[in-house]
């Protein structure tokens, strides 16, 4: 059911969450089963857009990195790089703690560094793009971890060691840290 889980995710991150998402749909084959199909973010009139991936940003590949390179960086880092390569930062980080929360409290587990990109823009700079990859994870496999990555480069906060997941406080942090003014977290 993972397509099923896909489409619905999406639609909640849409609909509810109001997350920038491209166009997606369910279809089923005639044998009944499901597909999930969306709509490419990448393509314009005039030919393909520039997209890279965080892994690409960062330069980081099974070659350079190991097998798991994906899941190497936190959500912090991954701030980091929109500081240093999107002009509009501070907009765009803002986006990208919101993507970090919805993924959070949606348990998934794979929003690793090659589920979060940059695209370029008709202005020839970079933006985030709409978010893709969306689902719970933990209904497929139930001992998944609720998040991808770390939030913080440095571990685990007091909050997380105490409780054993991540908590309001960690999220204010997280969002203070990352550049976000208070009242905006």
């Amino acid at each position: 059911q993972a397509p099923a889980n896909e489409h619905l995710t999406m639609q909640i991150a849409k609909q509810v969450y109001k997350l920038k998402v491209p166009p997606n749909a369910i279809v089923f084959f005639k044998d009944g089963s499901p597909a999930y199909l969306v709509r490419r973010f990448d393509q314009s009139k005039t030919g393909k857009l520039q997209q890279e991936d965080f892994a690409q940003i960062a330069e980081m590949t099974s070659e350079t990195h190991g097998d798991n390179y994906k899941y190497d960086l936190s959500y912090e880092e991954i701030a980091e790089l929109i500081k240093k390569y999107i002009p509009t930062h501070r907009i765009e980080v803002e986006k990208f703690f919101r993507m970090v929360l919805f993924n959070y409290v949606f348990s998934n587990g794979d929003a690793h560094l090659k589920n979060f990109s940059a695209i370029q823009t008709s202005h020839g700079d970079y933006v985030l793009t709409p978010v893709y990859d969306l689902l719970c994870t933990r209904i497929h496999s139930p001992n998944e971890s609720d998040m991808a990555l770390s939030l913080f480069k440095e571990g685990f906060s007091k909050a997380y060691e105490a409780h054993g997941f991540y908590t309001y406080q960690d999220f204010f942090e997280f969002g203070k840290l990352i550049g976000i003014k208070d009242s905006r977290v």
